[in-house]
C-alpha cells in the first residue's frame, strides 16, 4: 500500500506501530533495562524536546539516580529509539504510538509523570516569563537575550498546559504565561482516545469549536462522546450534531464515518434495522480504500 492509502484508510495509527514494532525487533524489551524503559515512557508522556535535568522531575526516574539517567540516555541515542538536538531530546515521532500505547495500560505511572514534569515545567515558565519582563523593562535590551529566554519560556510552557491539563489541572495551565490554542483540541483526543473520559473530551471540544465551530473532526467527536453517555438526551443530542455534519462540506471517508455513528446511536436506541440500514450505506460509499467501521457495526448486529 503507498502512504497515500494507509492514511486515506485511517490506518495510520496501525501502521506506525507496526514500523515500531519492526525497528524494536532488534532491542527486544529484554534487552532494555528498567531506567531506559522509564525514560522511554517519560519522553512518550512529554511529546516535546526535554533536557535530561528537565525529565529528572519525575520522581520515578528521579529514583534511578543521575548516573543511570545518563546512561540510559546514551544508551537510547546509540540504538537510534531517540533523537538529540543539542541537549534535548525527544522520542522518535513514530515511537510516540507504541509507547502511548503501553501508558494506557500503567496510567497511574503516566499520571504521575505528567503531573511532577508538568508542575515543574509550570515554575520553569512562571521564572522565565519574569526573567523576560526584566529584559523588557530594561533600558539597554539585549535582543538576542530577548530571543533566547522568549524561545525558553515556550519550551516550558507548552508541555506544562498538556501536561497539566491531562491530568485535570486547568486551574494552574490557565496561570501559564501564554496559552495555545491547539492544546484545547489535542485534549480531546488524549482524554477521548487515551482516558476514555467522555465527560471531560466533551468539555474541551465545545471549549474549543466556540474558537474553531468548523472543525468537523472535532464535531463527530463530540457526537461520538454524547452516543458513549447512552441516554435518550446524549443519544438525541448525538443525533443533533450528526444531522448539522451531513450538510457540512465534506469528503466520502468522512460520510462514511457519520453513517457508522448513525448506525451506532440506532443500534444503542434498539432500532437495529435503522442501524443495519446505516452501516450498509456507509458500506454503499465507493471508497479509494473501504472504511471498515461500517462492516464491524454490520457484522456485530
Amino acid at each position: 500500500r503507498t502512504p497515500e492509502q494507509l492514511n486515506a484508510g485511517g490506518e495510520w495509527h496501525g501502521f506506525e506501530l507496526k514500523l515500531a514494532q519492526y525497528i524494536l525487533q532488534a532491542t527486544d524489551e529484554a534487552v532494555l533495562g528498567d531506567t531506559e524503559k522509564l525514560l522511554l515512557r517519560v519522553l512518550a508522556t512529554v511529546r516535546e524536546p526535554i533536557l535530561l535535568e528537565d525529565a529528572l522531575a519525575s520522581k520515578e526516574l528521579a529514583a534511578c539516580g543521575l548516573e543511570a539517567a545518563h546512561k540510559a540516555r546514551l544508551r537510547l541515542a546509540d540504538l537510534m529509539l531517540i533523537e538529540q538536538s543539542g541537549e534535548l531530546m525527544a522520542l522518535h515521532p513514530f515511537l510516540y504510538t507504541y509507547f502511548g500505547d503501553q501508558l494506557r495500560e500503567l496510567s497511574q505511572l503516566r499520571d504521575s509523570i505528567a503531573a511532577d514534569i508538568g508542575i515543574y515545567a509550570y515554575h520553569k515558565a512562571i521564572g522565565l516569563n519574569r526573567e523576560l519582563a526584566e529584559i523588557y523593562s530594561s533600558k539597554q535590551q539585549d535582543t538576542s537575550e530577548l530571543a533566547r529566554k522568549s524561545n525558553e519560556v515556550l519550551r516550558y510552557a507548552v508541555p506544562a498546559g498538556k501536561l497539566l491539563r491531562s491530568v485535570g489541572n486547568d486551574r494552574l495551565a490557565e496561570e501559564l504565561p501564554l496559552q495555545i490554542k491547539g492544546t484545547l483540541r489535542d485534549m480531546v483526543f488524549f482524554y477521548y482516545q487515551e482516558k476514555h473520559d467522555y465527560k471531560k473530551a466533551l468539555e474541551y471540544a465545545e471549549r474549543w469549536l466556540v474558537i474553531s465551530p468548523t472543525d468537523n473532526e472535532i464535531a463527530l467527536l463530540s457526537a461520538r462522546c454524547y452516543r458513549n453517555f447512552r441516554t435518550q438526551e446524549s443519544l438525541a443530542r448525538a443525533d443533533e450534531i450528526l444531522a448539522r455534519l451531513e450538510n457540512q462540506p465534506h469528503n466520502r471517508y468522512f460520510a462514511a464515518r457519520i453513517f457508522r455513528e448513525k448506525a451506532l446511536v440506532r443500534e444503542i436506541s434498539g432500532d437495529r434495522q435503522g442501524a443495519k440500514e446505516l452501516f450498509n450505506k456507509g458500506i454503499q460509499i465507493k471508497l479509494d480504500f473501504p472504511y471498515i467501521g461500517n462492516y464491524v457495526g454490520l457484522a456485530n448486529l
